[in-house]
């Protein structure tokens, strides 16, 4: 796990939004092109006007609201990655943290896989945060 949490470190969130339904979030570093979280797990941040503004999005569509989040976070980079409690926590350059809250017990899971380079087939490492 601490290999997996190293190699996000240094990341910087390039990309984000919805694809076949799925929140995705797309990261590059240094030694990966891609690193690819697809989301199906509750994410919170440690910015309370940020997650109020979520709320409020909430009611119109969720897909929307989780988009929102992500926008303060586009091309910050990762400075810390955790994983405690069952929760995935990125602290980023802004010094504000998103937090991935996985609830296996609920069907919950964050997926992340990591390319060398965007064009190859096979992934360098794939982790479903659920499983453990």
């Amino acid at each position: 796990m601490r290999e997996t949490l190293s190699n996000i470190e240094g990341a910087y969130l390039n990309s984000f939004g919805v694809v076949n339904q799925f929140l995705e979030l797309t990261f590059w570093s240094e030694n990966f092109e891609e690193i690819a979280f697809f989301l199906d797990c509750e994410i919170t941040t440690s910015d309370i006007e940020l997650n109020l503004r979520r709320e409020f999005f909430d009611s119109i569509d969720k897909d929307v609201s989780m988009i929102v989040s992500f926008v303060k976070f586009n091309r910050k980079k990762v400075e810390s990655a955790n994983y405690i409690n069952n929760s995935l926590i990125l602290k980023f350059d802004n010094n504000v943290d998103l937090i991935f809250n996985i609830r296996p017990d609920f069907g919950e899971s964050l997926s992340i896989t990591f390319k060398k380079n965007k064009s190859d087939e096979k992934c360098i490492m794939n982790i479903d945060l659920g499983d453990l």
